[in-house]
């Protein structure tokens, strides 16, 4: 029997959850301490999920931001902490573990970095045979009913009887409310979690039957809830508005629009940063420079043709309707709906392939310079399982990769 095995009852490191940031950060620790016993307990029959599906299954790994300060600006919540954590281990590294490993990346032009066979299961493949080679051991269908802390560590009690002893453990087990109940009960703070990473539900006219209509960049905010705008591509759904600069809007106010049952009202100005009066301009320009030319095939260049049209409906323009005679009236109420179109939120529709929750363990009981619990010696945090959440784009990954390296770079400095 090899030796490495020998008791397979007592570990030396656990991570508590099989998913990105479980994996990786036992690999660290047993890569680390090549005579460490290791091992990964997942509550359901299936690990990585998230990987598998992030990214339409292409496996969203990070972004490219190598510079820490910047890609922090990047998470509503943890902003400050995260800076110390990606000097430490951010993209860059991340790329180099998995390069060295045969998972080459490419990068596209928003930024997002994938695995150049665009296949989660090159990840997937990868992690398992790290585990297997380091002899990582790993349980699926596991359920801790208890965790109790001891002098050499700690052990967790599961609820088939079986006890298993550790002198590290992380826990990475996402937005997992029994886990949270587990170590409120341990002594910490457990910040209630409410979805974040959310488009809106809208139900207009304007709307109406252009599902995949896309704005290069648009500029967006929510009066009641706050005057900053947030700029980034638009696109339209079946439901309402999603992309990048919704994403971002919810998720920075993801508290406030919990408190509003996700009903408030969202304000576009179409044409990014423009002024009304800017606005005003270009549209009496047009119709000087187009006055014999139908107004609906001329648009404004940061307004799609079927957009355009749509607003020329609703005001009563016939597409036959010449820019010559676009009343004053009509610039007016052109102009107030490309610079502050009014619509309703009156509901939210989470992606479920990008899911993310705002809330978990409150921040201020971690070391984020070794992601060790404040409050209970030996104990580790890492991903989601943190109140901390980034947008859409490969940054909750990067928060995973970053927390669980640190976390057992910092047991492994303590093992002995």
């Amino acid at each position: 029997m090899n030796a490495k095995r020998a008791d397979k009852k007592n570990y030396d490191w656990i991570s508590l959850g099989g998913g990105a940031a479980g994996y990786y950060g036992a690999l660290h620790f047993a890569q680390l301490c090549p005579l460490s016993h290791c091992m990964i307990i997942e509550a359901s029959s299936k690990t990585l999920r998230k990987v598998k599906i992030s990214g339409g299954g292409r496996c969203n790994l990070t972004h490219s931001c190598f510079e820490p300060s910047k890609l922090s600006s990047f998470y509503p919540r943890g902003q400050k902490e995260l800076i110390s954590l990606f000097h430490k281990h951010g993209p860059r590294e991340t790329l180099q573990w998995f390069a060295q490993r045969g998972v080459p990346t490419k990068t596209e032009e928003d930024g997002r970095i994938f695995p150049i066979s665009n296949k989660s299961q090159s990840v997937i493949d990868c992690f398992e045979k790290e585990r297997k080679k380091l002899q990582v051991s790993l349980k699926v269908e596991v359920k801790i009913q208890s965790i109790e802390k001891t002098p050499t560590g700690f052990v967790l009690s599961c609820r088939s009887g079986e006890r298993y002893h550790t002198k590290f453990l992380l826990i990475s087990t996402g937005s997992s409310t029994q886990s949270w109940n587990l170590l409120e009960n341990m002594g910490h703070t457990v910040i209630s979690p409410v979805p974040s990473l959310f488009s809106f539900n809208i139900e207009d006219p304007r709307l109406t039957d252009l599902p995949g209509l896309s704005f290069q960049n648009v500029g967006i905010q929510m009066p009641v809830i706050s005057k900053n705008l947030t700029q980034g591509p638009l696109l339209i759904t079946h439901w309402g508005l999603s992309g990048p600069s919704i994403l971002s809007l919810s998720s920075k106010h993801v508290r406030s629009l919990y408190e509003k049952n996700y009903q408030t009202q969202l304000r576009i100005n179409f044409s990014g940063n423009q002024s009304e009066d800017e606005i005003r301009k270009e549209i009496e320009n047009m119709k000087s420079t187009y006055s014999q030319k139908n107004i609906s095939t001329h648009p404004p260049q940061y307004l799609p043709k079927r957009y355009w049209e749509r607003l020329l409906t609703i005001h009563g323009i016939t597409k036959e309707a010449k820019w010559m005679h676009l009343s004053k009236k009509h610039i007016h109420k052109l102009c107030e709906q490309i610079h502050h179109a009014s619509f309703s939120i009156e509901g939210k529709t989470t992606n479920k392939a990008e899911f993310v929750t705002s809330g978990g363990i409150s921040r201020k009981e971690i070391d984020f310079s070794t992601m060790e619990s404040k409050i209970i010696p030996k104990l580790f945090f890492a991903g989601e399982v943190i109140d901390v959440d980034g947008l859409t784009g490969g940054f909750n990954f990067q928060h995973a990769w970053s927390s669980s390296r640190v976390a057992a770079t910092s047991a492994a400095n303590m093992f002995s």
